[in-house]
């Protein structure tokens, strides 16, 4: 991740990515019928996910895959 910022939960938001004890990195909680994922990096988007404006140790384009997929196995969890 680059260029990230911090998180602070509330309510029954559930962290899920940290990159030292104080800076929570990704979270997510239901909310209604379905949940809310947040992401400090904001560097995960269409024209930063092809591997040509970033350098190789930012693997965007792996990271979104394994998002998209955690994402999908949490939505069948929901029962959608």
């Amino acid at each position: 991740m680059k260029d990230t910022c911090s998180l602070k939960l509330s309510g029954k938001a559930v962290p899920l990515m940290k990159d030292r004890p104080a800076s929570l990195l990704m979270a997510w909680t239901r909310y209604g019928k379905g949940m809310v994922f947040a992401v400090t990096d904001p560097w995960v988007y269409n024209e930063y996910t092809d591997g040509r404006k970033l350098s190789a140790e930012y693997d965007n384009f792996g990271g979104g895959v394994d998002l998209v997929q955690w994402l999908i196995e949490q939505r069948s969890k929901l029962g959608h």
